[in-house]
């Protein structure tokens, strides 16, 4: 069963209960709907996606972090609006390579690159909005980016 399939009734399910029951009751909806997907993401193996390679000096998962010199080489082609540069630079924020963590600046990065169909940001964005990270929770969002990552064959968005 796809991931996806298992999130949009999970979904369907929370929104159905809070909006025919007592806010305290949907609290406990939450956490069922946490749980499973909990369950679904157990299938998929580690979650984070490494920064990729495309003509762009960038750190492999068995590489050394980037250095300052590479993070302003990708900065200057993700705002020229190269989506690699651009997922690559959301990668950077989220895990602190060669810079502070930040959460906020990863989403967006990651947000410019899904506009351009990347599948691994698209993928990471889905998590973000998933667990609220850089932001508020947005589980219809990350159905919709979990749903756009699969249509394109991204392997860890199958169950």
């Amino acid at each position: 069963m796809c991931i996806i399939l298992v999130l949009q009734q999970s979904l369907l399910k929370y929104t159905q209960f809070q909006s025919s029951f007592h806010p305290l009751q949907g609290a406990v909806m939450s956490r069922q709907f946490f749980c499973a997907v909990v369950v679904a993401a157990s299938f998929l193996g580690p979650t984070s996606v490494h920064a990729q390679s495309a003509k762009l000096p960038v750190a492999s998962p068995q590489a050394t972090i980037p250095d300052a010199e590479t993070i302003e080489i990708t900065r200057k082609r993700a705002n020229e609006g190269n989506p690699i540069a651009q997922f690559n630079m959301g990668v950077y924020a989220e895990k602190g390579w060669s810079m502070p963590v930040d959460m906020v600046a990863a989403r967006s990065w990651y947000l410019l690159a899904c506009e351009q169909g990347h599948i691994k940001a698209q993928f990471n964005l889905a998590l973000m909005y998933l667990l609220g990270e850089g932001g508020p929770e947005e589980p219809l969002n990350a159905v919709k980016y979990f749903t756009l990552a699969a249509d394109q064959g991204d392997a860890p968005a199958h169950v």
